[in-house]
């Protein structure tokens, strides 16, 4: 079973958005430990949200996508751009 999540949620901390994901887990009886999340989108690897996802999620990790011409890609990590090549690729 895969569980995907599009949804947004409006957030003030870090704390807020594992609170979300570790109560999505909790409603489908799941170990945060073992979910493989994965994420994208305008996320800094350096950031606060990033390392409190990473302390309950053992298997997280940020998507990419196949090398193609994006304007400021090479500027800025790849997982960045995911959400929108994902959409792009859906509706067409």
């Amino acid at each position: 079973m895969q569980l995907q999540l599009f949804q947004s949620f409006e957030y003030e901390a870090a704390e807020d958005v594992a609170y979300y994901l570790l109560n999505i887990c909790h409603q489908f009886d799941k170990n945060p430990e073992t979910v493989p999340l994965k994420m994208s989108g305008m996320i800094d690897e350096s950031s606060t949200l990033y390392n409190e996802i990473f302390k309950y999620f053992g298997q997280a990790q940020l998507e990419s996508f196949d090398t193609i011409a994006v304007p400021a890609a090479e500027e800025y990590p790849p997982h960045f751009f995911s959400p929108l090549l994902k959409l792009a690729t859906c509706v067409s």
